[in-house]
């Protein structure tokens, strides 16, 4: 085997050089048989013209040696090869219409694909990711919430399948004490986090389990990053002070270069998280990873997990009952890291097929074209003696020659344009870092590429060169006339077939896109309940020792309101965990005299000032809103929105009613005083069940974890909100002695809710009107080649006495069939996406009827177009010029 390997890698590698020495040893041959045949009386020259005679042909044997050494193949392919790059550059127009049409349709597919790759292939920054879990507590009808201390410590109790379970979270925190204030990215971590995200350091040191105990003093680890942009690279920055949120943090260790975390969440500083494990706080304010440990398998997990959800219910059984028969649950971190983006990404991939689909059928139709017009050539080739299996190849080659030029540019293409895509708005995709940065052509993009070209190649390619290569011998090479005319009668099915396909894929785009774009007006016209214009937001982190108190948070807010009410100009102001788009806590309550029948009831709970209503126009439905006087040692109240009072208390009426938050706190009831106008999902319209607190009256525990999030002020103006943004940056600042971030207009806020819907709105709808491009541009290429090749019957009908108007009529209805046929396809093809689109759609049925009457109806014309321009073209043709041969 060896010896034959050898053997044929140096008749691969050296060809030129063997077939010489091949020549010389036939040459050696046949002059030994000549000199016999001379030294036996023969003549010479009839010697050597005998010997000729008997060895044969010198070539024939040539032929024979390289196949039997395997590599005629190769040198046929080489020569394919080199036929098709000069078939490109002869043929500069048709190749280039080709290429362009695949880097559409290829370009689109990578385009997408790069950020499925970044979002959801891409593994996650950590050894073995793929045995990385995040725990969770599920109950029907909600996503799983994170992690309390008593669940970590449950969880860390299954060390036996489980190794490295770490909590983590992230916040922005206040960088102050130095030479400016700003604003870090604080990942507070306990001490496993480091190896099971495979983070190491290159100065200095991490934090360990002993820094990571309650009272264990403040310490940091800072990124290279961070080292680089804050310290300049300090070699001596070990040791010094960083001081966060108010508290002193000492700087241990600075991470490696490239460790700082994935790009789903890049954080400046980590710090311990001193979870203390004697803890019974069940708020769920972090999250919990660990690695599934090697050849524990998921049936294990599961009945373990259960196991852990029944002991944990029976030492909590308060918890317990009040989270109605929840699980404790493990997923995937690529799953959770990719969040909701998995199913858009995926409609938008399915989408981009079809874009490709209708590249390749214009691209077929145009090679069965030329295989027409290449006929005469094909059938030349066959006569002198090349088999069918050798034109098959040389026409697949050339097709692929091609195909592969296409998908260059369209990886080229694709990333460009997807770059500028995303530098314009990223549409709050995850772990695609700023602009896109990380959505790049690494090996997952080139495969996907080159599996696609390759792929689309040989699906589109075989069929055009496979009729190319079946002339009729004996009508191209005695043809009185053009190859036209000869084929005039001839039907070429298949393009009847690609221009009903590009036509059915192109509706259902189209339809899609339509859906799309009503929601995007449906959603513009949502009542939001509240009013964003001439209000704007800003934003401070609390986070830290100084604001953990509910006294020192109500001080900021009275203080900053004031000097901010005092700017000419302001109509309002209100301060509140939260803006009214999102972003407040969830939790359980429990209604005064009512046990619930299963779970307890859950809201959205928002503290804020009494001013905020008004500040943001939210309008009163009954009973009052908050005043100064609801403050600490007043009667606890609440206001809850018109949507939960209709829920909870769908025979009565919410106010007066008394509720309590959360398992400890039963005693401590809260009146309902007033009932607001509901606030609106800007992104489907949906009302959420809203239990407003007073921020005076959240207890200290409850503040403490709502300043973890940034807090929100909100101002009200009486001219544009931008006019008035850097004075009341400035008295925020100078009051609370922090970096405000964040300032924005509401009707931006409004605007980032439904980023991620008006990104899907933009991709497809650029998706769509590449398709109808493409359905346009190929439905007319087919019905100009249908139309050319009845040129000479349409001449003979002409020379009869038929009229232009009934050639025009007859050619455009005859063109109009496949179009038709791939109208009716669409149209069904469409109902099944338009299902599949549902969960993005607002305000809009699946089956629009302005929708589905309005793209046929688009595409119909682009189609009947297409027909009717070649068609009155051919019938202004004069006979004669019709008639002529070629």
């Amino acid at each position: 085997m060896r010896v034959r390997l050898r053997s044929f890698a140096k008749a691969l590698f050296r060809g030129r050089r063997e077939r010489a020495d091949l020549a010389d040893e036939i040459r050696f041959h046949l002059d030994c048989r000549a000199k016999d045949l001379e030294e036996a009386g023969v003549p010479r020259e009839e010697a050597r013209r005998r010997a000729r005679v008997e060895l044969g042909s010198a070539a024939a044997y040539v032929e024979q040696a390289r196949e039997a050494r395997g590599i005629r193949l190769f040198s046929e392919l080489a020569q394919d090869l080199r036929y098709a790059a000069r078939s490109v550059r002869r043929n500069p127009g048709f190749s280039a219409a080709v290429a362009a049409t695949l880097a559409l349709g290829i370009g689109a597919n990578v385009a997408v694909f790069s950020v499925v790759n970044a979002v959801l292939l891409r593994p996650v920054g950590a050894p073995d990711a793929d045995q990385v879990v995040v725990f969770g507590t599920a109950r029907e009808g909600l996503p799983p919430s994170g992690g309390s201390p008593t669940r970590f410590n449950a969880w860390r109790e299954m060390d036996d399948l489980f190794e490295d379970v770490s909590a983590y979270r992230y916040a922005d925190m206040n960088l102050t004490g130095g030479a400016f204030p700003e604003q870090v990215r604080v990942g507070q971590v306990s001490a496993g986090y480091f190896r099971l995200f495979g983070l190491t350091v290159g100065r200095g040191r991490l934090f360990g389990p002993s820094e990571d105990l309650p009272g264990a003093g403040g310490y940091a680890v800072i990124s290279d990053a961070f080292w680089e942009r804050r310290f300049q690279r300090d070699t001596a920055v070990l040791g010094r002070a960083l001081e966060l949120g108010g508290e002193i943090h000492q700087i241990l260790g600075v991470l490696a270069p490239g460790a700082d975390g994935d790009a789903w969440n890049p954080v400046d500083v980590w710090i311990p998280f001193q979870i203390d494990p004697a803890s019974m706080d069940q708020g769920h304010f972090f999250s919990v990873a660990g690695r599934i440990r090697p050849s524990v398998g998921q049936d294990l997990i599961e009945r373990r997990l259960a196991l852990a959800s029944d002991a944990f219910a029976g030492k909590f059984p308060d918890i317990g009952g009040r989270l109605g028969g929840s699980r404790f649950v493990v997923r995937r971190i690529q799953t959770v890291v990719g969040g909701d983006a998995e199913r858009p990404l995926l409609i938008l991939t399915g989408a981009v097929a079809f874009v490709l689909l209708i590249a390749c059928a214009n691209v077929a139709n145009l090679l069965l074209v030329r295989g027409v017009g290449r006929a005469r050539e094909i059938a030349i080739r066959a006569a002198i003696g090349a088999d069918r299996s050798r034109l098959v190849r040389q026409m697949l080659t050339e097709n692929l020659a091609l195909w592969l030029l296409g998908g260059a540019l369209g990886v080229g293409l694709g990333l460009a344009g997807i770059r500028a895509v995303l530098a314009f708005d990223t549409g709050g995709l995850p772990r695609i870092g700023a602009d896109g940065a990380a959505v790049s052509a690494d090996w997952r993009v080139l495969l996907f590429a080159a599996t696609v070209t390759l792929g689309t190649g040989l699906m589109f390619g075989i069929v055009p060169a496979w009729r190319a290569a079946r002339p009729n011998l004996n009508a191209m090479l005695h043809a009185a006339g053009g190859v036209w005319q000869q084929i005039a009668g001839r039907r070429v099915d298949g393009k009847s077939v690609l221009v009903g396909a590009e036509v059915a894929l192109a509706l259902t785009l189209l339809v899609g896109a339509g859906l799309l774009i009503r929601t995007f007006v449906a959603m513009r016209s949502v009542d939001l309940g509240f009013e964003p214009r001439q209000a704007l937001a800003i934003q401070l982190s609390l986070a830290g020792g100084k604001y953990q108190r509910t006294e020192a948070v109500t001080n900021l807010f009275e203080g900053s309101l004031e000097r901010i009410r005092a700017i000419p100009g302001v109509a309002e102001a209100a301060a509140g965990c939260c803006l009214p788009t999102g972003g407040a806590p969830n939790a359980s309550f429990t209604i005064e005299g009512r046990e619930p029948d299963g779970a307890y009831p859950r809201a959205n709970m928002p503290t804020v000032t009494p001013s905020y209503f008004d500040a943001l126009g939210i309008p009163l439905v009954r009973g009052r809103f908050f005043g100064d006087h609801d403050r600490a040692g007043a009667p606890a109240v609440a206001i809850v929105s018109q949507a939960l009072a209709l829920r909870d208390w769908p025979n009565g009426d919410a106010l007066g009613a008394r509720v309590a938050i959360g398992p400890a706190a039963k005693a401590n009831y809260l009146e309902i005083v007033g009932v607001v106008d509901d606030i609106r999902s800007p992104a489907d319209g949906n009302p959420a069940p809203i239990l407003y607190i007073p921020a005076a009256q959240n207890p200290d525990g409850a503040t403490a974890y709502y300043v973890r999030q940034p807090t929100s002020w909100i101002i009200r103006t009486n001219g544009p909100p931008a006019a008035l943004a850097d004075r009341v940056r400035k008295e925020l600042e100078t009051t609370s002695g922090l970096p405000a971030v964040g300032m924005r207009s509401m009707r931006e806020v409004v605007a980032e809710s439904t980023r991620r819907e008006d990104f899907n709105l933009l991709l497809m709808s650029l998706f769509a009107a590449v398709a109808l491009l493409l359905a346009a541009v190929g439905t007319f290429g087919a019905m100009a080649y249908s139309v050319r090749q009845r040129e000479r019957e349409i001449g003979v009908r002409l020379a009869l006495g038929a009229t232009s108007g009934q050639i025009v009529r007859e050619c455009t209805l005859r063109a109009m069939r496949p179009a038709l046929a791939g109208l009716t396809v669409g149209v069904a093809a469409s109902l099944g996406l338009a299902r599949s689109l549902e969960s993005l759609l607002f305000g809009v049925e699946p089956l629009d009827p302005a929708v589905f009457l309005a793209a046929p109806l688009a595409l119909g014309s682009v189609a009947l177009a297409a027909a009717w321009l070649p068609a009155r073209r051919a019938s202004r043709a004069a006979p004669s010029r019709a008639l002529r041969c070629e």
